[in-house]
C-alpha cells in the first residue's frame, strides 16, 4: 500500500513538473486534472479541469468531470452547469445526462431527474449502465415501471389478435373467419388505443371463449375443453387483476408533472376514448339483435323454398358474424361502464342488449341445426303422403279421420270405401 502510495505521488510529481514546463498540454493538463481528483484534492482539480477547458473550451468530457468535482464539494449550482454545458457540446453524452440526473434526485428534482435518466436510457449503449438507470428509475417513480408494462402489454395484445385474427381469416378449416375479422378490429384498437379500459375488453373476449370451451362438454366435447375453459377462467382473472392496477395510476399527472416515459406516445383522454365506447356499444349490439333473427328467420324461409338439408355458408357466417359483433358491443360497453366517462347510460343499454343476444344464441347453440327442423318435417310428410297414395290397400293401416289431403281436400277412408 506504501508503495502505492508513493508511485502515485511520483506520478503526481512528475505530471505536475510537466505542465509547469508546457502549460500549453492538454492532454498533460487534464490528466493532471484527473489525478488530483483521484487523490480527492479537489480544490486542485478545479483549477487544473478549468485550465484545460480554457485549453479545450470544445471537450465535453472535461466538463462533466469538472461536474462531477463541483458535486464533490457541494457547488451544486456550478455542478448543475458544468453538466448543461457538457450536454451542449455533446447531445448524445448519456454520462453526462446519467451525473445531472442523479444531482437533481439530490435536490428532490423528480421529474427533472427522471428526464434526465431516460435520455441516459436512450443514447447510453453500456449494458451495466442501462441497467443501472432502469433500477435507479423504478426507485424513483413506481408507477412509472406501471405506465411502461401496460403499453407492453397492450402491444403484446395487439400482435395476438392481429395473428390468431389473420389465421382464421386466411386458414379456413374449422376457424370461424368472422371471429379473425372481429380479432383483426380488436388488434388496431390495441395500436391505437393505450388506456386500462382495453383490458376490460380482452377479458370479455377470453371469457366469451371459455363459455363456449365449457358449453361445447354438452353437446360431445372432450374434458380437454372443460379444462381450456377452465384455464381462460384464470387468465380472466388475471386480466381483470391487470386493469385494477392500471385503472389506478395518474396518468395525466404523470404527465403534466413531467415524469412520463419519453419513449412512449403521450397519455389519452381516458374519458372521451370510453365514451366513444359506450355510444360504438349500443350501436354494436343494435346490430347484432338485428342481424341475428333476421337471419335466421331469412335462413328457414330459403331452407324450405329450396329444400335444402343444411342453411348455405353465407348464413352460417352471417349468424356467427351476428354473435361476435354482439361480443365485441359487450366488451366495449363493459370497458366503459368500468372506466370514467359520462356516458355510462348508453354503456348499460349496450350491455343489456348485447346481453340479450348472446344469451339468445346459447339457448339455442345448435341453430344450424334448428334451421333444418322444418326441412326434416316437410321431408317426412311428403314421404308419408307418397307411401300412402301409391298402394291403396296400405289405407287400411292408416287412420287419419282428421287429417286432409292436401290434394283433394277430403278425409282418407278404409279401404272398402269410396276414394
Amino acid at each position: 500500500m506504501l508503495q502505492d502510495n508513493q508511485a502515485d505521488a511520483d506520478g503526481l510529481a512528475i505530471l505536475e513538473e510537466r505542465v509547469a514546463s508546457d502549460p500549453q498540454s492538454i492532454s498533460d493538463v487534464h490528466a493532471l486534472a484527473d489525478a488530483y481528483a483521484d487523490r480527492g484534492q479537489w480544490d486542485d482539480a478545479i483549477k487544473a479541469y478549468r485550465a484545460a477547458i480554457a485549453l479545450d473550451a470544445a471537450n465535453a468530457d472535461l466538463h462533466n468531470s469538472l461536474g462531477t468535482v463541483y458535486e464533490e464539494v457541494g457547488d451544486l449550482e456550478e455542478a448543475e452547469r458544468a453538466y448543461q454545458q457538457a450536454i451542449v457540446l455533446k447531445p448524445n453524452d448519456s454520462m453526462a445526462y446519467y451525473n445531472l440526473g442523479l444531482l437533481y434526485e439530490e435536490q428532490q428534482r423528480v421529474p427533472e431527474a427522471i428526464q434526465a435518466l431516460e435520455k441516459c436510457l436512450r443514447y447510453s449503449r453500456d449494458a451495466d449502465e442501462r441497467s443501472e438507470v432502469r433500477k435507479k428509475l423504478a426507485s424513483m417513480l413506481p408507477e412509472r415501471k406501471d405506465v411502461v408494462q401496460m403499453y407492453k402489454s397492450i402491444r403484446s395484445w395487439a400482435t395476438t389478435s392481429l395473428v390468431l385474427g389473420g389465421l382464421s381469416v386466411f386458414a379456413g378449416g374449422t376457424l370461424d373467419p368472422v371471429w379473425g375479422v372481429v380479432m383483426i378490429i380488436v388488434a388496431i384498437l390495441s395500436w391505437r388505443i393505450k388506456i386500462p379500459a382495453m383490458f376490460v375488453l380482452y377479458s370479455v373476449f377470453v371469457a366469451w371463449a371459455a363459455i363456449m370451451n365449457g358449453l361445447s362438454v354438452l353437446v360431445g366435447g372432450g374434458v380437454q375443453w372443460l379444462l381450456l375453459a377452465a384455464m381462460q377462467v384464470y387468465w380472466v382473472i388475471s386480466i381483470l387483476k391487470q386493469f385494477t392496477r392500471y385503472n389506478q395510476l395518474p396518468l395525466q399527472e404523470l404527465y403534466q408533472a413531467g415524469t412520463w416515459p419519453v419513449d412512449l406516445a403521450p397519455p389519452q383522454q381516458e374519458s372521451i376514448i370510453t365514451g366513444r365506447f359506450s355510444i360504438a356499444g349500443v350501436i354494436l349490439a343494435v346490430i347484432a339483435l338485428i342481424l341475428l333473427p333476421t337471419v335466421f328467420v331469412g335462413g328457414v324461409v330459403l331452407a324450405m323454398i329450396t329444400s335444402a338439408s343444411q342453411p348455405p355458408q353465407l348464413m352460417e357466417w352471417l349468424l356467427g358474424g351476428a354473435v361476435d359483433i354482439a361480443v365485441l358491443a359487450l366488451g366495449l360497453s363493459c370497458a366503459a361502464v368500468l372506466s370514467k366517462n359520462n356516458r355510462r347510460g348508453w354503456a348499460i343499454g349496450g350491455i343489456a342488449v348485447s346481453a340479450l343476444v348472446l344469451i339468445g344464441w346459447l339457448v339455442f347453440p345448435l341453430v344450424p341445426n334448428l334451421l333444418a327442423l322444418p326441412l326434416d318435417a316437410l321431408a317426412r310428410f311428403e314421404r308419408q303422403e307418397a307411401s300412402l297414395c301409391s298402394d291403396p290397400l296400405e289405407l287400411d293401416n292408416y287412420d287419419s279421420s282428421s287429417r286432409i289431403s292436401p290434394r283433394k281436400g277430403k278425409h282418407y277412408v278404409k279401404a272398402s270405401s269410396i276414394y
